[in-house]
């Protein structure tokens, strides 16, 4: 019941841990080798909110090294 119940969610959240570990980890890579284009170099100029530039490049960031 209860225990089995815990167990789950802990493996659950040790999942969404690693997922977030690994696209962090992405991102850092990307922002290293220059591939969020101009977004960043905008969002540090104060011409793009970081929301907007989040919204844009989530999708085309992807979790396996290139």
């Amino acid at each position: 019941g209860a225990l089995v119940a815990r167990r789950r969610a802990r493996r659950g959240e040790e999942l969404k841990n690693l997922l977030l570990e690994a696209f962090r980890a992405r991102v850092e890579q990307a922002v290293a080798r220059g591939q969020l284009g101009g977004d960043l170099e905008r969002v540090l100029d104060g011409t793009l909110d970081p929301y907007s530039a989040a919204q844009a490049l989530v999708p085309v960031l992807r979790l396996e090294p290139e």
